[in-house]
């Protein structure tokens, strides 16, 4: 009767395992009213998709007019460059990224291949993980994730997905 058990037990945990092993997206919840109209950041993502690509996405409060005006991520390659400019931007019309607004198009999901962020960033083999950030716009930023003050917080996110 236990073998019975452990038998259909087995496969079960085995699924579960798998999918928490190869979990690797970042959700980011940023607080509401903090953004100016247009602006308004509700979430961001950072995780992977098919054939070795990079998932992004945002959603906002209000209905993006168009994928030009869409929400921005920006890349570096370590947390101390925050001051700085950006190692690469994801963003519609940038080099190897792919767009797409949602139906209702308040989320812009933007791809790319995790060899190309590595190239336009210039961040080496070696390094594991960059960092990334959500900005709703350049006139009044509402960054996602940010801090108290209203100033971005960098967050990690690994090249590949954990095996």
């Amino acid at each position: 009767m236990a073998r019975v058990a452990a038998a259909l037990l087995a496969p079960a945990l085995a699924l579960v395992l798998a999918a928490t092993g190869f979990a690797d997206t970042q959700k980011v919840k940023d607080p509401h009213g903090d953004g100016h109209a247009g602006c308004e950041i509700y979430a961001a993502t950072a995780g992977h998709a098919k054939g070795g690509r990079l998932k992004h996405t945002i959603t906002v409060r209000d209905r993006i007019s168009s994928k030009a005006l869409a929400p921005i991520f920006l890349i570096f390659g370590k947390k101390s460059e925050v001051g700085g400019a950006p190692r690469a931007t994801l963003s519609s019309g940038a080099s190897g990224v792919k767009t797409a607004l949602s139906k209702n198009r308040r989320t812009v999901t933007y791809t790319i291949k995790a060899a190309k962020l590595r190239s336009e960033a210039e961040i080496s083999k070696r390094q594991k993980s960059y960092w990334w950030v959500a900005n709703g716009c350049f006139a009044n930023p509402d960054w996602a994730p940010g801090t108290r003050s209203g100033g971005p917080k960098l967050k990690a996110h690994r090249f590949s997905a954990r095996r």
